[in-house]
């Protein structure tokens, strides 16, 4: 992979989260046959709540936490719990314990704690065309289809370490060929309401990890918000297309 001065001197004399991010970045690139890193306007990570990631997630968070700094803006999925009323909720202390510390580790790293999977409702609204390194399914979904912005389904670490660097690898939804259609999926009817989570749900599981290219409908923001959201649970799509509506 072609590195800029900037990076190469990430990897080579950067702090050690620095050096590891660049290692992940370059690991993923490599096994995609990516050429380069492209810059990114914004990161979106995953993997906040210790429901999901546990005592290595932790540590791992910690350990970057200790020499790392986002150099993008950067946004994070939601917590396991909130971290006010955890007593009122029943959650065990240790687990509240644990939770805050990874709110904490996020924060030191300069990573905005909105604690949302909706980034681009809470000033984070990518542009059409800029690349991000966004890893909820359901944003990037949205980022892609609605927005026109350009970013794989990354995964959690990916997604720091892209955060970390201000770039991330160039391939799959980042290229125009990886934003063709794969299959056209023709809608009979009027969708309204829940009709939008419904025609998503059927949707991803039938094309899987394809892109489908929707027709016969039109929706407002939110209604593709929710179609978006069910096509990336039930499916591995990372971006649908709206006839006359996705840039």
């Amino acid at each position: 992979m072609r590195l800029t001065r900037a990076q190469r001197h990430l990897l080579d004399e950067g702090t050690h989260a620095q050096r590891k991010a660049m290692e992940i970045l370059l690991t993923v690139g490599r096994l995609a046959d990516a050429p380069r890193l492209v810059p990114i306007a914004s990161a979106h990570v995953s993997g906040a709540s210790y429901k999901m990631i546990g005592d290595p997630g932790l540590e791992f968070l910690e350990d970057f936490a200790q020499s790392a700094r986002v150099s993008v803006p950067t946004t994070v999925n939601p917590l396991g719990t909130d971290l006010a009323q955890w007593q009122a909720l029943g959650i065990p202390p240790e687990f509240a314990e644990k939770q805050a510390r990874i709110a904490r580790a996020y924060e030191t790293m300069a990573v905005r704690p909105t604690f949302s999977c909706t980034p681009y409702l809470l000033g984070v609204r990518p542009a059409s065309g800029e690349h991000v390194a966004w890893a909820e399914s359901s944003a990037v979904c949205f980022a892609n289809s609605v927005l026109g912005a350009r970013t794989n389904r990354e995964g959690g670490p990916a997604a720091l370490a892209a955060a970390i660097v201000g770039a991330t690898p160039e391939y799959g939804l980042h290229l125009d060929g990886g934003r063709e259609p794969t299959v056209i999926v023709n809608v009979q009817t009027k969708p309204r309401g829940v009709d939008y989570s419904l025609i998503g749900l059927v949707a991803g599981e039938r094309v899987g990890d394809g892109l489908p290219f929707f027709r016969g409908f039109r929706g407002t923001e939110e209604d593709l918000k929710w179609l978006g959201a069910s096509l990336a649970s039930s499916g591995a799509c990372g971006m649908f297309h709206l006839e006359g509506v996705t840039p």
